[in-house]
């Protein structure tokens, strides 16, 4: 069951706290309806809603962000150095040998650089599965004509890395849906709980033996919301006939 108002998760919860804790109060007299209804129910209610205020940010998430962020990080770097490769290899390979630059430019896709350099992680996927798959035609010829060694190590380490990084950040994504299934579930669970609750705090209430605004969504969400007219929250009571 969903919340029928208009609230955030914080506010809902914080609802559910307020419930639980006078419910706890009233124990005695709810348990004279639902047996399994006790002070000792009622706390561990409580202890499920302390756990889901602190779930509002699922971890996952944190994940996924610090795993986009080393993505992007790699992305910049392998980018810039694919950039200095070609440069590279349009220098180095000149003249008579200018068509096998052409054709070591060609078969590492360097056509897709640009989009790569935007950003799209296909695009260097694209490139670095290129430079694996011709890694022992094309690493010798590279070497032959001095490239940097820190330059093509990087590649080297970036071809497999990067792959690693992208399946990491993907895995991350799945687990933060999931996590967010599971938070939202168990928000859901707790609200319904509540609600049952309230409805029988309510029914108690036609019969004066509760307070008639003591288990009313709706009243406690108008209290806990900041209203500027209202000077002070109305003074706390343990009395549950208040």
């Amino acid at each position: 069951m969903k919340p029928n108002y208009r609230m955030k998760h914080e506010e809902m919860l914080t609802i559910a706290s307020i419930v639980s804790a006078r419910a706890e109060q009233d124990a005695q007299l709810f348990q004279t309806l639902f047996a399994d209804w006790t002070p000792q129910e009622f706390q561990i209610l409580t202890s499920r809603i302390e756990a889901a205020l602190l779930q509002l940010t699922p971890k996952p998430l944190v994940t996924q962000k610090a795993l986009t962020a080393e993505v992007e990080a790699s992305l910049q770097q392998t980018v810039l150095d694919l950039e200095i490769l070609q440069i590279f290899i349009e220098h180095k390979f000149t003249g008579t040998e200018k068509a096998k630059g052409e054709e070591i430019i060609q078969l590492l896709q360097f056509s897709k650089a640009r989009t790569a350099k935007q950003g799209d992680q296909e695009s260097l996927t694209a490139i670095l599965s290129s430079f694996t798959a011709n890694h022992n035609t094309i690493v010798p010829l590279l070497q032959n004509k001095n490239i940097g060694q820190d330059l093509l190590t990087r590649l080297e380490n970036a071809a497999s890395s990067f792959h690693n990084l992208n399946v990491s950040q993907e895995l991350a994504k799945g687990d933060k849906k999931e996590a967010y299934r599971k938070v939202q579930t168990e928000r859901n669970e707790i609200y319904t709980y509540i609600s049952n609750i309230c409805r029988v705090g309510k029914k108690l209430a036609t019969t004066n033996l509760i307070a008639k605004e003591r288990y009313t969504i709706s009243h406690i969400l108008t209290n806990i919301r900041y209203n500027p007219k209202r000077t002070q929250h109305p003074p706390a009571t343990t009395d549950h006939t208040q």
